[in-house]
């Protein structure tokens, strides 16, 4: 609904609420100290998710990997187009439908997604020889709970598009203008990268 301000507090009848919060805290502080790398350095994590979107799923329709991304398509566009000028991923016409586009990660764009990948890997690997036998133990267990509530997040079903933020709503709730700056931030500071 326009104009109607979203609450960032959690529901007071939401028993799980502080847990909810907790969880979302840590994801976002792992994502932040782990999306750094020397291998990605030109990419900024949009543009390294879209290129992994690509590998992934592709050869993928411009539409479909940018609602996978929960993007706007004309963002995500301007997105595959920076990849594509720096020789990441290419844009062709769908053979089953002519007017679809078609995105493809090149062999270049599969190797920097593999270093990223591999240097993410040591990362985590470092930091998790540095927590005691038991903590390693208990993130172990909690893997499987953690992937089906990544599936959850992404189901549509009460979640808005791509479950992003409330139904209607886009990126945390923020509407369309949520999506338009969601996309600026991932497209502002994306430097050419050349194999």
């Amino acid at each position: 609904m326009p104009g109607t301000a979203v609450s960032s507090q959690p529901l007071a009848a939401d028993p799980d609420a502080g847990t909810a919060e907790r969880l979302r805290a840590v994801v976002a502080r792992l994502v932040r100290r782990s999306a750094p790398t020397r291998a990605g350095a030109a990419l900024t994590p949009a543009a390294a998710s879209v290129l992994a979107g690509a590998i992934h799923r592709g050869p993928i329709r411009l539409s479909e990997l940018a609602n996978a991304e929960g993007m706007n398509p004309t963002m995500l566009s301007r997105l595959v187009n920076d990849l594509e000028r720096a020789g990441l991923v290419t844009r062709q016409v769908d053979p089953s439908d002519r007017r679809a586009a078609l995105v493809e990660a090149t062999a270049a764009g599969e190797r920097l997604h593999g270093q990223i990948r591999a240097e993410r890997g040591r990362i985590f690997s470092l930091a998790l020889t540095r927590l005691s036998a038991p903590e390693r133990e208990a993130i172990t267990d909690g893997l499987g709970a953690l992937e089906a509530l990544a599936d959850q997040l992404g189901q549509p079903a009460g979640l808005g598009p791509a479950g992003l933020g409330p139904a209607g709503l886009g990126p945390a709730g923020l509407g369309p203008a949520g999506h338009r700056l969601a996309a600026l931030r991932s497209t502002r500071n994306l430097r050419a990268w050349r194999p």
